[in-house]
C-alpha cells in the first residue's frame, strides 16, 4: 500500500527515441520520458521512490527490463529583455525517467539464424559430392546463396543509418557462399587439375577453412549476444 501523503500517476501514450542498431538483433535500447514544468521559473523536484515502494512489474512486448533511474536536469540561461534591455537569468528544470531495454532475440533465432545454419549446412555438404556431378554441386550451392538473399528479403526492413549486426551476418553468409562456388568452380579448371598442390589447398579451405570462419563468426555473435545479458 502507498503512503496517502503519495501521488500516484498514469502516463500512457506514444513516445519517440532515437533507437541504436548496430547490434541488432541483440542490442539494448534505452527508453526515455522527460518532464518539464510549464512554468520554468518554478523549482521542479523529483523525488523517486524507496525500492520497497516501486513497481517492479514492467510489462514490454518483445523486451526486457534490465535497468531503470531517473535524472535530474536544471539549466540557467542568460537572457536579454527585447524592450528594457534588461539581462537575467531564466531557470530551466527537466527530469528524465529512462529505463533499459533488451530485446529478445528468440524469435529472431527461430525465424533466420536456424534457417540460415541449414542454409549453409546443406551448401557445405554438396562439397564433399564426387566433382563428376559438378551440376549438381553448383547448383545446391547457387540455390543455398539465392535461399540466402531470399530469407534477408523477406526480415522486416528498420531505419538505420548503418548496417546492422544481422545485415554484417547475411553479408558474410553470401561471402561463404561465394567462396564454396568459386572454389567449386575452380577445382574443375585444367590449371588446377594439372597442380595437385594447389587442388589439395582448394580443397583443403572447402573442408576445413570455411566450417572454422563460420565457426569463428558464430563464435563472435554468440558472444556479443551474452554481453548484454
Amino acid at each position: 500500500m502507498y503512503p496517502d501523503t503519495m501521488k500516484i500517476y498514469k502516463v500512457s501514450g506514444r513516445f519517440l527515441f532515437d533507437p541504436q542498431l548496430a547490434n541488432y538483433p541483440f542490442d539494448m535500447q534505452r527508453f526515455t520520458i522527460d518532464l518539464q514544468p510549464k512554468n520554468s521559473e518554478a523549482p521542479f523536484i523529483v523525488q523517486p521512490p524507496p525500492l520497497q515502494l516501486r513497481d517492479s512489474n514492467v510489462q514490454t512486448d518483445r523486451w526486457q527490463p534490465k535497468a531503470q533511474y531517473v535524472g535530474y536536469d536544471e539549466d540557467f540561461v542568460p537572457v536579454v529583455d527585447a524592450f528594457t534591455h534588461e539581462p537575467s537569468i531564466v531557470p530551466f528544470y527537466k527530469a528524465r525517467f529512462s529505463w533499459l531495454m533488451q530485446r529478445e532475440a528468440t524469435d529472431y533465432f527461430l525465424r533466420v539464424v536456424v534457417p540460415l545454419g541449414f542454409i549453409l549446412f546443406v551448401a557445405y555438404l554438396s562439397i564433399f559430392i564426387p566433382r563428376a556431378n559438378f551440376e549438381a554441386i553448383v547448383t545446391i550451392q547457387v540455390t543455398a546463396l539465392l535461399s540466402a538473399v531470399a530469407l534477408y528479403l523477406s526480415l522486416p526492413a528498420l531505419e538505420s543509418e548503418s548496417a546492422t549486426l544481422s545485415d554484417r551476418a547475411f553479408v558474410f553468409a553470401y561471402m561463404i557462399l561465394s567462396i564454396m562456388i568459386g572454389i567449386s568452380i575452380l577445382r574443375i579448371t585444367g590449371v588446377v587439375n594439372k597442380h595437385k598442390a594447389i587442388d589439395h589447398t582448394l580443397g583443403a579451405l572447402h573442408v576445413l577453412a570455411i566450417p572454422a570462419f563460420v565457426g569463428l563468426a558464430g563464435y563472435y555473435v554468440y558472444q556479443l549476444s551474452i554481453a548484454v545479458l
